[in-house]
């Protein structure tokens, strides 16, 4: 993402976010997934992940089944841009969200992450990005599950 991410509007592609609500309408809640882009400010590439384990409260991405779509990603040009997960009422993101995210800035250098979050008893996803001054933005996007 570039430095000015923040200033810039965030496109989901329609495709993305209709295998969003497909895939999360499906799980249980704490799942998550992989997004990405081929252009800037479209987020035109999703991966689901159901988790290492199921697990309630937590979210714990299966690592080695995401460097692998990671690895796809690279040779078919899509850029990281961020970690959706479920909650299954709150929107905010919780310490352990955030310290994912930051975790995950500095092994990849990035300045900023995004780190939506799939509502489940609301059906909506709530925007995030994270950037590497420890500051959490909600960006300004929230869409609503509805007709494809």
């Amino acid at each position: 993402m570039s430095n000015d991410s923040t200033n810039a509007i965030l496109l989901v592609s329609q495709n993305i976010i209709c295998d969003i609500y497909s895939s999360f309408s499906n799980s249980c809640y704490e799942s998550g997934g992989l997004i990405g882009s081929k252009e800037d400010n479209v987020i035109d590439s999703f991966y689901y992940d159901k988790g290492k384990e199921e697990r309630r409260h937590d979210y714990i991405p299966n690592v080695d089944e995401l460097q692998h779509q990671l690895s796809i990603w690279n040779k078919e040009q899509i850029e990281f841009r961020g970690i959706i997960h479920s909650h299954l009422r709150c929107g905010e993101l919780s310490q352990k969200d955030v310290n994912m995210a930051r975790r995950v800035l500095e092994l990849n250098n990035i300045p900023s992450i995004l780190m939506p979050i799939y509502i489940i008893n609301k059906q909506i996803i709530v925007w995030y990005e994270v950037l590497n001054d420890n500051i959490v933005l909600r960006v300004p996007k929230t869409t609503k599950s509805g007709g494809r």
